[in-house]
């Protein structure tokens, strides 16, 4: 599967997953961590047991100045420095077990304030449950589901600088990530794609695209590999047919037909292999037929017209290829 359409989501995007994995820096003591910073817990035969609250920083990581309003009432600054983080949660048998929750601070900062970052659920050691990372308002960034230490089920990304307001939907498995919807800030639906099935060499999925008043914008097929298939189409913001065209294996062939924004027919042309072959027809908004041109088998003048049928440029083709 391509990766720019079953979209692979990194730690980038999880930030608690990558304070949680991350091993933990050697710091010297000129640096006044360690002092400052020491782990706390109990050992049981060497072994990890009970409540631990564990410290590192990061030294490539860092923090850029943000002013974020928090809760409209005050406002926090964190200067670029280097990123402090703390872990707390529970070991068992010397294995993290159950809720982990994550933080960080810029090392400088002052006051002391830990900045929620993450929670993870852990079992037996492994990643299995929700992986939930926050950004620096407190709000929910990104939402993941694992099982046994592997990214599985269905995830969300939160739109940036808007509180909680989900972005994209996406569902994980064997280390890929597949996007399912899409939404605009307000809310609406943006996008969706939706497996319709199987070939002997590929998955088929349908793709719709939508304005943001609901409204169909685009819909037609995809398969895995990127490349549209059948009738693919379009639909004005009022809901009327904007163009009908038909693909195979992503190339653009046989009649295409696109509409004006009344309904009204526009014009029909003929593709082969993605070429323009023929203009069949033209038409302004009242239905009054223009002139079509000369192309005939891909060579000749193609006339373009504006919506009230009055011509706006003559393209010439070759082969069926636009003569720049």
């Amino acid at each position: 599967m391509k990766k720019s359409f079953f979209v692979m989501f990194s730690c980038a995007f999880a930030l608690n997953s990558c304070f949680s994995q991350t091993s933990k820096d050697v710091v010297s003591k000129d640096s006044g961590f360690a002092e400052q910073h020491a782990d706390s817990g109990r050992y049981d035969n060497g072994v990890k047991v009970g409540h631990w609250v564990e410290y590192s920083y990061d030294t490539v990581q860092t923090m850029p100045v943000l002013i974020v309003e928090v809760d409209k009432k005050r406002k926090g600054e964190l200067p670029q420095n280097l990123l402090l983080r703390k872990e707390t949660g529970e070991y068992a048998l010397g294995l993290r077990e159950g809720r982990w929750t994550f933080y960080t601070k810029a090392s400088n900062q002052e006051p002391a304030v830990w900045n929620k970052t993450g929670e993870t659920d852990y079992q037996s050691g492994k990643k299995h449950g929700l992986d939930i990372s926050f950004d620096i308002a407190g709000d929910t960034a990104t939402v993941a589901s694992y099982v046994n230490g592997e990214e599985h089920g269905i995830g969300k990304l939160f739109h940036p600088n808007l509180s909680n307001k989900v972005w994209k939907v996406y569902k994980a498995a064997d280390g890929e990530s597949q996007l399912l919807k899409e939404f605009y800030p307000s809310g609406q639906l943006k996008s969706e794609i939706i497996k319709i099935g199987d070939t002997k060499d590929q998955k088929l999925y349908q793709i719709k695209l939508y304005y943001e008043n609901g409204q169909l914008a685009t819909v037609g097929q995809m398969d895995d590999n990127e490349k549209w298939n059948g009738k693919w189409s379009s639909y004005h913001e009022n809901g009327k047919l904007k163009s009908e065209a038909n693909y195979h294996n992503g190339i653009e062939n046989g009649l295409t037909r696109f509409y004006h924004e009344n309904g009204q027919l526009w014009s029909e042309r003929v593709y082969v292999d993605g070429k323009l072959w023929e203009v069949k027809s033209n038409f302004d908004r009242l239905g009054k037929k223009k002139d079509k041109g000369s192309l005939s088998k891909g060579t000749g003048d193609v006339k373009l017209y504006d919506t009230n049928g009055d011509l706006q440029e003559v393209v010439k083709y070759i082969n069926g290829v636009e003569q720049k």
